[in-house]
Formats: C-alpha cells, sequence, structure tokens
C-alpha cells in the first residue's frame, strides 16, 4: 500500500494537482498586487483615457436600505435644507447640494486622521466629540446627507500617483440637472470653467491636460484648507481619476465585500473607471479581471483532471492489488 501512495504521489495526476495550486497561488498574488494599486480594492476596474459612456450614464446604487436609513438619519440632525447656513451669500444656483456641503465642512474641527468609519452616524458623532477628519468621512457623511434629501451620487478618488495613498484625495459627484457634477466637501467648493459653468472630475482631469483654466468656487464659510494651499497641486492631484460605480454599504461585512467583487470580476462586470492619458503600473487585463477568469478556469480544469488522473490511478492500483492477492491464493490453495 506504501508503494502505491508513492507512485500516486508522483503521478501525473499529483502534478495536475500541483499545477492547479500554482495557479490558484498566482491568482492570489494578482488580488494582492490590485488591492494594492486600486482604491475599489480587488473591485473590477476598465481603464480609459477619456469619459466613457459608464461615466455620463446614471446609475442608482444608493436604493440598499442601508444607505436610505443612513440618510434619514443624517437629515434628523441637518433639520431642512433651507435652514443651512442662511446667512452666507449664495453664488451657486445648485443651492441644496451646497448648503449640505457646507454643512458637512463645517462639522469637523480641522482636517486630521481621527475618524476612519464608514458609517455616516458615527462619522457625525466623532465631529460633533470634536474630533478632525480627513477627505474619506467627508465624502461619506456628505454621501449620506445628500441621500437623505434624495439627491444621487458617487465616490471619486484622485492619486497623483499610482497607488500612493498618500499622494490621493476623495471627492463626490452629485447628480444635478441630469448630469454629474463635483462637488469636494473637504475644501467646500466646486470646479468650474471660464464661464463659470460646473464641472464633472473628469472634466476638470481634461482641463487641466489641455492647460485650460478651472476655477474652484468656495460658497458659504471660509473653511480650510483652500484649494490653492493644498500639499498636492491639483493639476497633480486629477492625473488619475478613478470613479466608483458600486457601493457597498458600510454594514456589509468584509468577506461579504470581498465574495461580491470576487464574483464581479469573473462576470466581467465593472465597479470603477480609471481615467488617465499616462502609463497605469497594471495592464487592463489585471484590473478588469480578465486574467482572474484565465487563471481560475485553468486552475479548475487542472483540478478536475488531477483528481480524475488520481482516482483512475488509484482504481488501477487497487484492482492490481486484487488480482495479486487471488493470484496468490491460487497458488496457496
Amino acid at each position: 500500500m506504501t508503494q502505491s501512495r508513492s507512485k500516486i504521489r508522483f503521478s501525473p495526476g499529483f502534478l495536475l494537482l500541483s499545477v492547479a495550486f500554482i495557479l490558484l497561488v498566482a491568482e492570489f498574488l494578482v488580488l494582492l498586487q490590485v488591492r494594492s494599486y486600486l482604491p475599489c480594492g480587488i473591485g473590477p476596474t476598465i481603464q480609459a483615457e477619456s469619459a466613457t459612456s459608464m461615466i455620463y450614464e446614471f446609475r442608482n446604487t444608493q436604493t440598499h436600505p442601508q444607505f436610505i436609513r443612513d440618510g434619514l438619519r443624517i437629515q434628523e440632525f441637518t433639520g431642512p435644507v433651507q435652514n443651512i447656513s442662511p446667512d452666507h451669500i449664495v453664488r451657486d444656483h445648485r443651492e441644496p447640494t451646497s448648503r449640505l456641503r457646507d454643512w458637512t465642512r463645517t462639522r469637523a474641527r480641522g482636517i486630521g486622521l481621527e475618524v476612519a468609519t464608514r458609517d455616516p452616524v458615527a462619522i457625525y458623532e466623532s465631529f460633533q466629540s470634536g474630533a478632525d477628519a480627513h477627505c474619506d468621512p467627508l465624502a461619506f457623511l456628505y454621501m449620506s446627507a445628500l441621500t437623505g434629501f434624495d439627491y444621487y451620487s458617487r465616490e471619486v478618488d484622485l492619486f497623483a500617483e499610482p497607488g500612493n495613498f498618500h499622494a490621493a484625495h476623495t471627492s463626490v459627484e452629485v447628480w444635478i440637472e441630469n448630469r454629474w457634477v463635483l462637488q469636494d466637501p473637504t475644501f467646500n467648493a466646486y470646479p468650474a470653467d471660464g464661464n463659470g459653468s460646473p464641472l464633472a472630475a473628469w472634466e476638470v482631469q481634461e482641463a487641466y491636460i489641455n492647460g485650460e483654466e478651472v476655477s474652484w468656487i468656495q460658497d458659504y464659510s471660509e473653511t480650510d484648507p483652500k484649494v490653492e494651499e493644498y500639499n498636492i497641486p491639483q493639476n497633480e492631484l486629477y492625473r488619475f481619476v478613478f470613479y466608483r460605480l458600486e457601493r457597498y454599504p458600510h454594514s456589509m461585512s468584509r468577506p461579504v465585500q470581498i465574495f461580491l467583487r470576487l464574483r464581479a470580476r469573473l462576470s466581467g462586470n465593472t465597479e470603477c473607471v480609471l481615467i488617465t492619458q499616462e502609463d497605469f503600473p497594471l495592464s487592463e487585463t489585471v484590473t478588469n479581471g480578465t486574467i482572474d477568469r484565465y487563471l481560475l478556469l485553468s486552475a479548475l480544469i487542472f483540478l478536475i483532471l488531477g483528481v480524475f488522473s488520481i482516482t483512475r490511478e488509484m482504481r488501477r492500483n487497487r484492482l492490481t492489488e486484487e488480482d495479486k492477492t487471488a493470484d496468490e491464493m491460487v497458488e496457496s490453495g
């Protein structure tokens, strides 16, 4: 029996299983690499040099009951939107969203890393306790406040360097007047072109690339930091623009989110869009999940072949041993 197991260990079936294991390890390494470069983690991301149809279209990603509950809870804290910052001069024709942006920014005492949760209610309570905040919690609180007043929004991540999360920024786009418009709660401002028309994130990137003027209009309170005082110049910050087309509620456990993102990678669904005219360290076959499908399909094939080969080898060895035992019984008889 020991000799039979030794044969199986070095049989073609064992080699096939070894190849399947190597492919699974390669897939794990791919996911680790993707996670280190993409703000949406392992969520499948397509790359484009300019805005795609996915950027223009409206996706109602906030119908999850958790988003609605959070939005209504935050609305209890804001009160009627017309009562927010009533004494400030209004320069923005999208007044309700700007008032909510101003309300969001003025909740935080200053800019810092004290708040790390995605729960908007917990973020608000931390601000009430005097906590500072960076761009992420401000964006989450702002999007929740917008949801409470039936505005739809999406997260936009900006990177000066690929994979450098210290040279990055999180902002928000709001669906207003049948188009997406950038509203930045960290700077309490929104971008506009030379004619004063509001811009989306991809339009800001395009303007900087073409050397055109981008005006950052700061309504209501004079909060810091100012856009021009940020440690990263805006034209560099908009080198890599990531749109998050899908959102997961903070109440969803991490394993469930990982499962959903893996399913999206295997099914070819797109969760993020990267817009840049510069080279990205990862190829699109890696970021959009194509290589995952090849690796996992190949691993499955080798796994099935390996199990089939080992099963057949074990059956053959068992029959051989049974025949040998029968011959020995005949000889002894």
